[in-house]
């Protein structure tokens, strides 16, 4: 579905990161882990578009798409709940492309205009146009806002309840590749329950970026472990408390050849771990 290859980031002449190769297949759930600092945020910059690399590349499958959740919505303050999920969810776009191919059909006939017709209207279809806005009021009322006009402007709306229209964009949108940045970070229990139980159930791959160690722990089917520098990724298809149980005997095993090569006694005691779960 995508494939990212030899993909590196330089910020005023700094190496973030780079030698970073990785492939997303449909269904995936991962999460994207590393030491703070690493880039996790600038990565997914890059697979959405929003920024570019400074080497490598990615290859995708034609027509995917992909979107990035913002952490706030203050770019959208102006626009209604209507108009921003639209926008996130890439509907506004397949429609306005959709009318713009019919009209010109109508106009005049010819083997581009109709293949232009043609791709619209898959991607009409791909991204639910036709019922958007029957499920962005069933993704409403799912996060608890039933009662809400979506013709409300985004600066009218409390901030708890514009972390709760951010979680149903998601819940609406039908992307096959979801980007989230810490997205549980202004989200009670109960919301972060609910984003939960869709990324399970979602046909969409994600790949999420949390320090909620039970939110990814309870989300995710593979691990990529952006190291930083150089060192490009490491890559595990396991859950997360998988993941930590097997860098906690790879710890355990540089300990032990340390201990063997310099032939000191051990410092820490059989217990240590660098890492926690």
């Amino acid at each position: 579905m995508l494939n990212i290859k030899e993909i590196g980031l330089e910020i005023e002449g700094n190496e973030i990161f780079s030698n970073v190769n990785f492939d997303i297949s449909i269904g995936d759930k991962i999460s994207l882990v590393g030491e703070n600092g690493v880039g996790k945020s600038s990565l997914l910059k890059i697979l959405s578009g929003n920024i570019q690399p400074s080497n490598g590349f990615i290859h995708k499958q034609k027509d995917l798409e992909i979107s990035l959740m913002p952490q706030n919505l203050d770019k959208w303050e102006d626009n209604t709940v209507y108009e921003f999920t639209e926008e996130f969810t890439g509907v506004k776009k397949a429609r306005e492309n959709f009318d713009e191919a019919c009209n010109n059909l109508t106009q005049i006939y010819t083997p581009k205009q109709s293949f232009i017709y043609e791709k619209s209207l898959k991607k009409y279809e791909h991204l639910g146009v036709y019922d958007f806005e029957q499920r962005l009021k069933k993704s409403l009322n799912n996060v608890g806002l039933k009662d809400l006009d979506i013709n409300t402007r985004l600066k009218e709306i409390s901030g708890g309840q514009k972390n709760r229209i951010a979680l149903s964009a998601i819940l609406t949108s039908k992307k096959d590749l979801i980007l989230l940045d810490e997205p549980t970070n202004n989200l009670d229990s109960e919301g972060i329950l609910i984003l939960e139980k869709f990324i399970n159930q979602s046909k969409s791959s994600f790949i999420i970026v949390s320090h909620n160690i039970n939110f990814i722990s309870n989300t995710s089917n593979k691990i990529i472990e952006l190291i930083g520098g150089s060192s490009g990724v490491k890559q595990y298809t396991c859950n997360y408390k998988e993941y930590i149980e097997i860098k906690n005997k790879e710890h355990e095993s540089e300990i032990h050849n340390y201990e063997e090569n310099i032939n000191f006694p051990r410092p820490y005691g059989r217990g240590f771990s660098l890492f926690q779960t």
